[in-house]
This record gives structure tokens, C-alpha cells and sequence, in this order.
């Protein structure tokens, strides 16, 4: 998936969040809780290069975590860079 330069992966996600959790709440109206999603969020940009390894590391990221063998990019969970 790729979204275009203009537009700020904080504003797309933001656009994402909010938009299904509408669909999902108009869809399931009869869930005991409404849907909503968590305050925090994760996101990591690759260059246009890159697709080819960030699809093959999430397809073998169950081996990854279960070797602990986890790279620390693709992996990132905090502020710090790595």
C-alpha cells in the first residue's frame, strides 16, 4: 500500500482510524461496546525501493518472533531512532 507524498501518514492514519471505527459502529450497531481504536499508534515509511523486503519481513514475522531474531526498524515501538 502507498499513499502519496502530499499527504502526512499522521493525517492518513488519523483518516483511517476515524473512518472504520464509523463503518464499524454503523455496521454492528448491536456491539455491547462501541469501537474504538486505542489513543496511540505506530506507523514506519520505507522508500519506494523497499517493498519487496517489508513484504517478505512481515510474511516470516511469526519466525521472527518466535527466534527472536527481530530487526530493530521494521520492529520499532518507541521515539528513539534507530
Amino acid at each position: 500500500m502507498s499513499i502519496a507524498l502530499s499527504v502526512a501518514a499522521a493525517n492518513w492514519v488519523q483518516e483511517v482510524k476515524g473512518l472504520s471505527a464509523y463503518e464499524i459502529n454503523r455496521t454492528f450497531p448491536q456491539l455491547e461496546n462501541h469501537f474504538k481504536w486505542q489513543h496511540s499508534y505506530g506507523a514506519v515509511t520505507f522508500g519506494a525501493k523497499n517493498p519487496p523486503y517489508v513484504m517478505d519481513y512481515i510474511e516470516r514475522q511469526k519466525e521472527h518472533h518466535a527466534s527472536n531474531a527481530l530487526i530493530d526498524y521494521p520492529e520499532q515501538t518507541d521515539d528513539e531512532d534507530s
